[in-house]
């Protein structure tokens, strides 16, 4: 099944559950009725909405990731139900017990993917520094103490979207549309952490102390890139549209373990991955590749959302 993100965004909305169904009412008026098996990620980007404790119960017993943004699109709370996996009490204390090389060791195999799916979004848009880009992935060290990914973000970002950006959270422009897509991209992650009975709040480099959220972050890092392709090809606000676009990016297939799989869904496959590498203490992670043909995916994407 394909993640499905159900985004909203209009002020005085009022949630809750019927039956098996989201019910939105504004006004006292029914203006929306969605399957509550229909979803997995329920995003909410206006301040003046308003959720039944039934509905809220419901959402995390179906593991439904719930995602409240602030202005400009960044996650500022998430629902995380309490109870996510009959082995979750295993899976917290192999992660504790995760050692310091094993760590250092999937954060390499993280930076050396996402610097090589870099290179490959530069690649398809025929930007310079591509040969840089893969010969720092081809560089990295455990750990990454050289910071082959800061070095590689310099490039990426000047490369693609020209000199004068600059990639901020709290920016204008494309940063809004890569806030938005980083979100959806985001939930997809937490999903699948929680499915294997991960705790994403134990992460390998990004730092729990402000961050609950922190394995998700690290796992996410390598497929941003495919955001990066997709907000590239578009201009302008954030529309509905636009919006529409990027949640689609979680139907995009990548190739894992010679298969493709959904890059909503590889995360479940990546996570679980995780756990039996923690289990049997091996320094290796199996992560998924991006599509290579950047140009033909991103125009089937934004052409069907065009079109429909």
């Amino acid at each position: 099944m394909i993640p499905q993100v159900l985004e909203v965004a209009a002020r005085g909305s009022f949630l809750h559950k019927s039956l098996g169904f989201l019910e939105i009412k504004r006004q006292g008026t029914i203006v929306g009725q969605v399957d509550l098996d229909q979803f997995q990620t329920l995003l909410i980007t206006s301040p003046s909405v308003t959720l039944s404790s039934p509905l809220l119960s419901d959402l995390a017993n179906r593991h439904i990731v719930v995602i409240l943004c602030d202005s400009h699109y960044v996650p500022n709370a998430i629902l995380q139900p309490l109870a996510s996996h009959n082995q979750e009490g295993d899976r917290l204390q192999d992660q504790i017990n995760m050692t310091e090389p094993m760590r250092k060791n999937y954060w390499k195999q993280i930076v050396a993917a996402k610097l090589r799916h870099q290179a490959i979004v530069l690649d398809s848009y025929q930007k310079k520094n591509v040969a840089r880009l893969h010969k720092l992935s081809s560089d990295v060290h455990s750990g990454d103490p050289d910071n082959k990914e800061a070095q590689g973000a310099r490039l990426y970002w000047q490369s693609l979207y020209g000199e004068a950006f600059r990639r901020q959270q709290k920016g204008s422009g494309k940063n809004v549309l890569l806030n938005y897509g980083y979100t959806v991209l985001r939930s997809a992650v937490i999903r699948g952490l929680y499915s294997a009975g991960l705790n994403p709040a134990i992460g390998l480099l990004h730092s729990p102390n402000r961050n609950p959220f922190c394995l998700a972050d690290d796992l996410m890092e390598p497929y941003r890139p495919m955001i990066d392709a997709l907000v590239y090809q578009l201009e302008g606000n954030l529309t509905p549209e636009i919006k529409a676009i990027l949640s689609k990016s979680l139907t995009i297939d990548t190739l894992y373990k010679e298969e493709k799989v959904p890059l909503g869904k590889v995360f479940q496959n990546i996570a679980w991955d995780m756990v039996t590498s923690l289990k049997s203490k091996s320094k290796s992670l199996n992560l998924a590749d991006m599509p290579v043909e950047v140009s033909e995916w991103t125009r089937e994407i934004i052409t069907s959302v065009g079109t429909r």
